[in-house]
C-alpha cells in the first residue's frame, strides 16, 4: 500500500469516529414526563383545569401523552375528572398522581369556594365563545373593518372594547336590556329567520 493510500485510510478512520461521536454523543439520560401546569387551583363551581402530560425522550425530543397516562386523586370527593379536565366538588387540599410507564408525577391540588356560583364573566364566558364561533376572526368581525357595520378586536385583544361595542355602541339593538330575548346578538346565534340590522 502507497503512502497515499495509508493517509487517505486514515483520514477516512479519523472522519468516521468524529462522525460517530457526532451522531451518538455522550450516553442521554433515561426519558421523562412533567405535567403542565404544575399545579391546579380551582375556584368557585364553575372553575375548571384541564391538564397535559408531556414526555422528553432521550434524543431531547418531545410527545404529548395526555391520553397514555393514568390519573389518580388521593382524595377523589373534592374533585371531578372529565377526560383530561379537573372540576371542583367539595373544598379541600388533595394530590393529582399522573403516571406514564414507571413514571410517577404528583400534582397538588387546591379547591375553594367550591359551592359557590361567581358571576357570568364576560371575558371568560363569553369572549370563549366568539373565538370558538370564529367571530373575531379575520373573515368575520374580526376584520380591520368589521362585517356588516360591526367589529370585533381580532382574536379578542380589547374585550373591553369588544363589550363596549355590543352593549353601548347601538344602544338597545345588540344587547336589548328589556327585551333580551329580542337582542341581537341571540337572534343572529339562534339563526332567526327576521333581518335585523347590525
Amino acid at each position: 500500500m502507497n503512502r497515499r493510500a495509508i493517509h487517505s485510510d486514515r483520514f477516512s478512520r479519523c472522519v468516521f469516529a468524529l462522525c460517530s461521536l457526532c451522531l451518538c454523543g455522550e450516553p442521554s439520560s433515561a426519558q421523562q414526563i412533567a405535567v403542565y401546569p404544575p399545579d391546579i387551583n380551582l375556584e368557585t363551581a364553575r372553575d375548571r383545569q384541564s391538564f397535559v402530560v408531556q414526555l422528553t425522550q432521550p434524543d431531547g425530543i418531545t410527545r404529548d401523552v395526555t391520553e397514555q397516562s393514568q390519573v389518580s386523586f388521593a382524595n377523589p370527593s373534592l374533585v371531578r375528572l372529565d377526560k383530561f379536565t379537573v372540576y371542583p366538588v367539595a373544598d379541600g387540599t388533595t394530590e393529582m398522581s399522573v403516571t406514564h410507564g414507571n413514571q410517577t408525577v404528583k400534582v397538588p391540588v387546591k379547591v375553594v369556594r367550591a359551592k359557590e356560583d361567581r358571576p357570568v364573566s364576560f371575558k371568560l364566558d363569553l369572549m370563549p365563545v366568539f373565538m370558538r364561533a370564529g367571530c373575531n376572526q379575520g373573515g368575520c368581525h374580526g376584520a380591520a373593518r368589521g362585517k356588516d357595520g360591526f367589529r370585533l378586536s381580532l382574536f379578542g385583544f380589547d374585550p373591553d372594547g369588544d363589550h363596549y361595542r355590543l352593549t353601548r355602541e347601538f344602544n338597545g339593538r345588540r344587547v336589548n336590556l328589556a327585551l333580551p330575548q329580542d337582542s341581537l346578538l341571540l337572534e343572529k346565534a339562534a339563526g332567526k329567520e327576521r333581518y335585523w340590522p347590525p
